[in-house]
């Protein structure tokens, strides 16, 4: 996936270029990689995340890409797809209630991967629905031209943005069921799944 366009964004693989821009919106607004993330290291992670974008063997589906405003090229998060692989445990957890589907029980018996919607934006740049457009675009993106039959995503119980992005995005949601009160309880608290 080179890039992709929406009416306000622009979504690409990130180039050793944007590392300035990285550093500032990923390591000290977002802190999407930890609060200690220096330039030099920043630069190490685009650099994997260029390598993935660039991998022929993965499609060149996977490695984070940068969400860039059209108008300007402003730098104002990231998104992109990897693959969660789901055990049998986590399908009869989350799958009854995510999927609008009937999985049938051979489904549940053995781990499969599935595809993932990663987002996330620099705080001065939420409220305004850039990350369910970048959301959306990914979607459309994996049922148009991927032709998978679903898409998934996930997040902490306190990250509401997140959770509004996804159901803004069209997915149902599910919460873990057995740890209700528990942030991040081995896995995710919260799922989303949109179908095809």
């Amino acid at each position: 996936m080179d890039e992709l366009r929406t009416a306000r964004l622009l979504i690409r693989p990130f180039t050793p270029d944007d590392a300035a821009a990285a550093h500032q919106v990923l390591d000290r607004e977002m802190k999407w990689d930890g609060d200690d993330v220096s330039l030099p290291q920043r630069k190490q992670i685009l650099q994997r995340e260029i390598i993935l974008a660039d991998w022929h063997d993965g499609s060149r589906l996977f490695g984070a890409r940068g969400i860039f405003l059209q108008e300007t090229r402003q730098l104002v998060g990231l998104c992109g797809f990897h693959p969660w692989l789901w055990s049998p445990a986590q399908k009869a957890l989350f799958w009854p209630n995510l999927l609008a589907t009937t999985a049938s029980p051979a489904d549940y018996g053995h781990a499969s991967f599935e595809l993932s919607i990663l987002y996330g934006l620099s705080d001065r740049q939420r409220g305004q629905g850039y990350a369910t457009e970048a959301a959306r675009a990914l979607i459309a993106y994996a049922f148009d031209t991927l032709q998978v039959r679903r898409v998934f995503a996930d997040t902490t119980r306190s990250n509401v943005g997140s959770i509004n992005v996804m159901v803004r995005a069209g997915m149902r949601i599910a919460h873990h069921p057995t740890r209700p009160d528990e942030e991040w309880p081995d896995g995710p608290a919260v799922v989303g799944c949109i179908e095809q």
